[in-house]
């Protein structure tokens, strides 16, 4: 789970879902440990909007899955259909498991391009 760092970057967010745009940028504070060691509780990363296409296994994103929250998660394998990318198959380099479900891209807010670890 993430917070947004400030509210401007609630309306990155709104813009990204909205329109999807590319190269905007937010910062958001880890709060879980889904993804330790590489990220840990108040860390904070930054993310840039790409395009799906453009992502490749093993890349952490930032996607809103559920209302209340983003997640960062480390992008296992892509999901296709008929050929085509429709979304990504993720998990918490700390869980046992991947998700039991997979990201669409259209949850996709982007890729994480940098860390600020917690002191």
């Amino acid at each position: 789970m993430l917070t947004m760092l400030d509210k401007s970057s609630n309306n990155v967010v709104d813009k990204i879902l909205g329109s999807y745009k590319l190269g905007l940028c937010f910062s958001v504070v880890v709060n879980g440990y889904s993804m330790y060691p590489c990220l840990t509780p108040g860390d904070v990363v930054k993310v840039v909007s790409v395009n799906p296409y453009m992502v490749k296994t093993n890349d952490i994103i930032v996607y809103k899955k559920f209302e209340s929250h983003l997640t960062v998660h480390r992008i296992i394998d892509k999901v296709m259909q008929n050929g085509e990318l429709i979304g990504f198959l993720t998990k918490g380099d700390y869980n046992e498991h991947a998700d039991d479900y997979h990201v669409p891209l259209s949850q996709l807010l982007g890729v994480v391009v940098k860390t600020s670890p917690n002191k």
